[in-house]
Order: C-alpha cells, then structure tokens, then sequence
C-alpha cells in the first residue's frame, strides 16, 4: 500500500483508506450502523403495514394474521436474521 508523509509531523500515513487500513473499532463502528439501519427501515415497513386497511392487504396477497405475526419480536427478528445478522437471544 502506497503511503504519503503528513503535512504537519512528517509520519507516512495511507494514501486512501481501505479495508485494511480501517481498525476493529471503526470496523465495529460501521457494522452497528448498518445493523441499527436495518432495523429502523424493518420498523418502518411494519408500521406501513399495521396502518394498511384490509383492502390494501388483500391487494398484496397477505391477512392481517400475516401482519401480526410479521410485526411481532420473533417476525422481526427473522428477518434481521435473513439480511444475514445473528439471530438475538430474546428476553426472559
């Protein structure tokens, strides 16, 4: 990897970020973000979902037996669990 000297002090540091020039904790970081996106575009669908009267769900071929189970912890979670995230221990 290319370096250049900084300005000010004179260290080499990267010339461009990449994946390995990124720490653990910018790493971490950026994988909660993405988790925490994640869920708030989920909740966002579940709620466009419970406001849909029953015409609106028909016409997309669910019930509302199909929303209720979507929109509960263990619906949700499924679908974290789809987009690749491990699967939560739920509370006791």
């Amino acid at each position: 990897m290319r370096s250049q000297e900084c300005q000010c002090c004179g260290l080499k540091v990267p010339s461009r970020l990449d994946s390995h020039a990124i720490s653990p904790p910018v790493k971490f970081v950026q994988k909660m973000l993405r988790r925490y996106k994640r869920w708030v575009a989920i909740k966002e669908s579940c709620r466009q979902l419970q406001k849909m009267d029953e015409r609106m769900l028909k016409d997309i071929g669910i019930s509302r037996a199909d929303v209720v189970r979507l929109t509960t912890y263990d619906g949700l979670w499924k679908h974290m669990r789809d987009s690749g995230e491990p699967d939560p221990k739920p509370y006791a």
